[in-house]
């Protein structure tokens, strides 16, 4: 088997990390203010294409996959980088283009790949309820209720 990264993963991963090394975090960290990250960071990787490179091409991404994710995220933690991409773009984004209909992804998806939201997922844990409910309503669907634990 052969496990040595792609020619588009090293390129995703060289560009990621060039754009998180010419990063002043310090300098931004003013501007984290309470979503807790580096929002001038999660902006420049936005505008360089690396939070729609891993998404498919049919909902307007790169048409790569979770080891271009990946490669991303090596680089993210190589840095200690302070962005969402874990919980937004390979948990939360990646399920929205896969199960979202268009309307769905217009509304949630293009915000979060020009870098002016993001998005969490909140999972239940085995050992405690959520205290979340799902209904249908007009709309579609509604959810409601707290969930403590969510990143971002």
């Amino acid at each position: 088997m052969d496990f040595s990264l792609t020619e588009a993963q090293n390129d995703l991963a060289g560009l990621t990390r060039r754009i998180v090394g010419d990063h002043d975090t310090a300098a931004s960290s003013g501007a984290h203010g309470s979503g807790g990250f580096d929002r001038p960071l999660w902006t420049k990787l936005a505008r360089a294409g690396i939070l729609d490179a891993a998404l498919p091409a049919s909902v307007g991404g790169g048409g790569f996959g979770v080891l271009e994710q990946c490669s991303v995220l090596i680089e993210l933690g190589r840095a200690v980088a302070p962005v969402p991409y874990l919980s937004t773009i390979a948990a939360a984004a990646s399920t929205l283009a896969e199960f979202g209909d268009g309307a769905v992804l217009e509304r949630r998806l293009v915000p979060v790949i020009q870098g002016r939201q993001v998005l969490a997922v909140a999972l239940p844990d085995a050992a405690a309820p959520t205290g979340c409910t799902l209904r249908p309503d007009a709309a579609g669907w509604r959810l409601s209720g707290t969930v403590t634990a969510v990143p971002f």
